[in-house]
């Protein structure tokens, strides 16, 4: 929250959020974005080359700690997928063991770079 909360009202246009519920309590969910995000300032210039090419990034994605290990993350990728069957996705890894998550899911690293002095990947998943 605090890296998204501050920025909201400039965001909450040009983004959906897609969460996941249990018993009326927030256990996951994420933010799908058409413009360049707070996290993003360091290297706007590369993310809105995204952006210009009607690409959607996926971001603040998040699921409970008590809820993880659960399959939660996939059942929203595939719920955020399903509903936007022609969309172009990226997002950003820090942690190089995601992206095997990510690969079942169609992404593939698209670029490495330096954020801030720590390398993070892009990676991209074309429509099915």
């Amino acid at each position: 929250q605090e890296g998204i909360v501050p920025y909201w009202n400039q965001y909450r246009h040009s983004s959906e959020v897609y969460l996941l519920e249990e018993e009326g309590i927030i256990i996951g969910g994420g933010i799908l974005f058409t413009q360049v995000t707070p996290d993003m300032m360091a290297n706007a210039i590369q993310a809105q080359k995204y952006f210009d090419k009607a690409y959607v990034y996926l971001g603040f994605i998040w699921i409970s700690e008590d809820k993880r290990g659960m399959g939660l993350g996939q059942f929203w990728l595939k719920k955020v997928f399903e509903n936007n069957p022609n969309i172009t996705f990226w997002l950003t890894i820090e942690d190089p063991q995601l992206e095997s998550f990510y690969k079942k899911w169609g992404f593939a690293i698209s670029e490495k770079f330096e954020n801030q002095g720590s390398p993070e990947w892009i990676m991209l998943r074309r429509p099915q």
